[in-house]
């Protein structure tokens, strides 16, 4: 998805900002050079910015400040992220979250629909935790031994109080 989404960046952006005196829409995804995403953070943040094109990278728990509205091209896949991405609007006392969902292709105009019915409808998937992921567990014990030395007893211990390792 994430290329598709970088493929209507800049044709979307340029529509944007055509015969406007001043840009009114920026772009932010993962490839951009992080002084650049930084920049644009805090423009839309201090509210110089109208609108940003973003692909989830603006889902990572980044303070954007208030937004009136959040617009997805192409269907999120599921009800979960699409409640979470609306969510990032309608910060202000008083006002309520609003997100539109401009679908690609016929499937994909199938898929809003369902998908914007179960948003309305709060009928989101239920969520099935993994058990002991191993590839997290190694990141985990490496970037915790990279910090400090650890007796193998003690890393255990702390490394059993969090839920997925619990067992």
């Amino acid at each position: 998805m994430k290329s598709s989404a970088l493929d209507f960046f800049h044709p979307l952006i340029r529509l944007i900002n055509e015969d406007e005196p001043e840009e009114l829409a920026y772009p932010h995804h993962g490839s951009l050079a992080r002084e650049i995403r930084l920049a644009v953070e805090q423009k839309l943040k201090n509210g110089e910015l109208k609108a940003i094109v973003a692909t989830n990278s603006l889902e990572l728990g980044i303070d954007i400040g208030d937004l009136d509205r959040v617009v997805m091209i192409q269907s999120p896949f599921s009800v979960a992220h699409a409640i979470q991405r609306i969510g990032r609007s309608g910060h202000a006392v008083g006002q309520k979250s609003h997100g539109l969902l401009f679908p690609l292709h016929g499937k994909d105009f199938v898929h809003a629909a369902v998908l914007a019915r179960a948003v309305r409808e709060k009928d989101i998937e239920e969520a099935h935790p993994v058990d002991s992921p191993l590839d997290v567990l190694a990141q985990v014990i490496l970037a915790m031994t990279v910090a400090e030395q650890w007796p193998v007893d003690a890393l255990f211990d702390v490394i059993r109080t969090s839920y997925p390792y619990r067992n």
